[in-house]
């Protein structure tokens, strides 16, 4: 009973303030506006005081926290969309460019995987490959866009291989 009370005095202060510093009709409007930004605070307060009384657990006080913060970081999450949409469109434009860029010719090939000087032969090829994942592969801060290349000439030149025999 006792918190209930002290809850009720707080908001009852917070509002008798707000109407004391609002004389003129501009500052009446923005009392509204006030009691919006106050509401979020005044209910996380309640919670708390709620569940430190025990008449609330703590789990359904967490939930609604979560919701207020929801409610007060809905605007800078909104402002963020676009900017995950960006990246988003970036990646797939990247995407779209490595798409564009499977193509490659043995030489190519043979010179990414440096076995340019000798004869191939496939396990030259899968030694080569090996060696160069080993060092560029994005799991061990390489990019995707290597790796991609290397793989891309491992199969190029084993096709090539397979077609030779």
């Amino acid at each position: 009973m006792l918190i209930k009370l002290i809850v009720f005095v707080l908001i009852a202060a917070i509002i008798w303030r707000l109407l004391k510093n609002s004389n003129d009709t501009a500052k009446r409007n923005n009392i509204k506006a006030h009691l919006r930004r106050l509401a979020v605070p005044t209910l996380l307060l309640l919670l708390v005081l709620l569940v430190i009384s025990g008449h609330l657990p703590w789990l359904v006080a967490i939930v609604a926290s979560l919701f207020a913060a929801l409610k007060t970081a809905s605007p800078w999450l909104i402002r963020a969309l676009p900017l995950l949409s960006s990246r988003k469109q970036k990646k797939q434009q990247q995407e779209k460019t490595h798409a564009e860029e499977k193509t490659m010719d043995v030489q190519e090939a043979c010179s990414i995987l440096d076995l340019s000087h000798r004869p191939l032969c496939r396990s030259d090829v899968i030694q080569s490959h090996r060696r160069l994942m080993q060092k560029l592969h994005p799991d061990r801060g390489g990019s995707d866009y290597l790796a991609g290349r290397i793989n891309l000439a491992r199969d190029v030149l084993l096709a090539h291989l397979q077609q030779q025999a």
